[in-house]
């Protein structure tokens, strides 16, 4: 009977293996001495030899040396030519970022400064003043530094050749930075107030002395007026308490209530004449 028992499980075990094709059926099979020679053989061939190998390439992750130096010697031997990237003008990036409001506010800044062919009342500083607003700032990458250079730092980022280089914020136009409604330096300035008014118009006789009329008024002088003005709004110095004192009104040199000295003055045209100027004028 207990040799009965014994074969039925043998014939269990064997059953499974071949359904399932699983090595592992000790939990099937009773001691050695109640199993015959061939069902011993049996056992020993299905279970599979044990390995030592710690290559990645043993379980089918990565080539082994002789794959690995074949495929190195293959692209030794191909050479990629990589085609010229071609460099972005950035000339044509230059107002890209400009809004509707930037381009309002360069073109009110242009009523501002007016046409080269308006007279100057400061000769060649005008022009110079004038040349230096107009002229834009150079779009150039910034240099590649090495490690050894003292400014160097991790954290420069270099735009790629096919990346365009835009100017800093405000001089897409002008060589002077212009307001910009968002910008932080302007975010809490009314710049919309701002451009709204007219500053181009020029004040009658400008480049001439303001000369005040000596004829008595209500409340005195003309001079004595002006300088009442001027001390009850705290702009007044008196002459002990200063060198010199130069005052305009309206943009125009007042020397009834200003005080100069040979170094301390008024400049004029005359002082900005050129010699070409100073000719055709004699």
């Amino acid at each position: 009977m207990r040799i009965m028992a014994s074969s039925s499980l043998l014939l269990l075990g064997v059953a499974l293996l071949e359904s399932s094709h699983l090595f592992v059926v000790t939990a099937f099979v009773p001691s050695s001495s109640l199993l015959p020679a061939a069902a011993t053989t049996h056992a020993a061939r299905s279970a599979p030899a044990p390995t030592t190998t710690t290559h990645l390439n043993a379980i089918g992750l990565g080539p082994d040396e002789d794959e690995a130096a074949a495929l190195a010697s293959a692209a030794a031997a191909v050479v990629t030519e990589v085609p010229p990237q071609e460099v972005v003008n950035s000339e044509e990036y230059r107002t890209s970022r400009l809004t509707r409001q930037d381009e309002i506010i360069d073109e009110w800044y242009a009523s501002l400064l007016g046409s080269s062919d308006e007279p100057t009342h400061l000769g060649r500083i005008s022009q110079e003043a004038r040349r230096r607003i107009l002229t834009l700032p150079e779009l150039k990458r910034a240099p590649i530094l090495p490690r050894e250079d003292e400014s160097w730092t991790p954290y420069q980022s270099n735009a790629l050749p096919t990346s365009p280089i835009l100017p800093a914020y405000g001089l897409e136009q002008y060589g002077l930075p212009m307001p910009r409604k968002n910008a932080e330096t302007w975010r809490h300035f009314d710049v919309v107030g701002m451009i709204g008014t007219d500053y181009s118009g020029l004040i009658d006789d400008i480049g001439t002395d303001l000369v005040l009329d000596d004829d008595d008024d209500d409340d005195g002088t003309v001079v004595e007026t002006y300088k009442a003005k001027m001390i009850e709004r705290g702009v007044w110095i008196d002459d002990d308490s200063c060198t010199a004192r130069l005052v305009y009104v309206d943009g125009r040199y007042c020397p009834a209530l200003s005080k100069s000295t040979p170094d301390i003055r008024n400049l004029s045209s005359d002082d900005f004449a050129t010699d070409d100027s100073s000719s055709s004028a004699s």
